[in-house]
């Protein structure tokens, strides 16, 4: 959601129970279909109310009426961002009996207006409430090739225990397309697949770019054990000790420096834009040369 003065406020405000009445009645008179506040626009426009709506949703169930008459009033083809309230309230209470009504109505949000984002976001849902196959099928639909949802579907997959599929699939997974989710990314479900000779190579990959942190060097040494490999272990743990001492010692005379009058620069790296720039290109319509 936007970071507007709007959300601010509200986001303040909802820190206060004693408000909690006063934000439900400003919200039931705030609401009208097609009104917008006007420090959003695009993707983030919402209906006036929303952030009192949403907040209160969040704190209490007793507060799931509101958020139905809410959801009766939003414009689904203009607006997006109960998309992700409504994953954030199905991760915060889970689905019962007491849920199950305002749920389906938000996810019932997500299907009306389907696209990419919007079946990702289905997938995500259905996996944090442990609905794997669904999940699966869900992150496949909203998936590009080699692309974190491509990914996530595979996790599902290895997870459902069909990890042949899984295998097959992480196979594809190549650094040259356009989203592609990551070597060490590719690393770990290699690992969870149980191929640690393939998990190694992408972990070796990734080691120069990616920034050490335990948890997927830990995984990375795990991978090296299991292809009998401790010299490159002991190396591993050697290097990222050395990484930390060099960031200790940079930090120890960084006082000393600009107390000193040093001025530290800004760090800035240009980035390209990629695309195809032929003539003539059917696969994404350009037109033909024209004198």
């Amino acid at each position: 959601m936007a970071k507007s003065q709007t959300h601010r406020f509200f986001a303040n405000a909802l820190q206060y129970s004693e408000l909690f009445p006063k934000l439900e009645a400003y919200a039931r008179l705030a609401m009208v279909e097609h009104e917008w506040y006007d420090d959003t626009e695009e993707e983030k426009n919402c209906v006036p109310g929303t952030y009192a709506v949403f907040g209160l949703g969040l704190t209490d169930k007793q507060y799931f009426p509101l958020v139905g008459t809410y959801m009766s009033l939003v414009d689904q083809e203009h607006q997006y961002v109960q998309q992700s309230f409504t994953l954030a309230l199905i991760q915060h209470y889970g689905i019962d009996t007491t849920t199950l009504p305002t749920s389906d109505a938000l996810l019932q949000s997500i299907i009306i207006q389907p696209s990419d984002e919007a079946h990702n976001n289905i997938a995500v849902a259905n996996y944090h409430l442990g609905q794997l196959q669904e999940a699966s099928d869900y992150f496949l639909l909203s998936s590009k090739r080699s692309d974190y949802a491509m990914y996530s579907h595979v996790k599902c997959l290895i997870e459902l225990g069909r990890k042949e599929e899984a295998k097959n699939k992480l196979d594809t997974f190549s650094e040259n397309d356009d989203e592609f989710v990551g070597t060490v990314e590719i690393a770990e479900l290699f690992l969870e697949l149980g191929y640690f000779e393939e998990s190694v190579q992408w972990f070796e990959q990734g080691w120069q770019t990616y920034w050490k942190t335990p948890d997927w060097v830990s995984r990375y040494v795990y991978a090296l054990f299991k292809i009998n490999n401790p010299n490159r272990v002991r190396d591993i743990i050697k290097e990222v000790i050395q990484q930390l001492l060099d960031e200790k010692n940079e930090y120890e005379i960084m006082y000393e420096q600009i107390s000193s009058g040093y001025t530290p620069s800004m760090k800035y790296n240009t980035s390209m834009s990629t695309s195809c720039y032929l003539f003539g290109c059917k696969r994404h319509n350009h037109p033909e040369y024209k004198e």
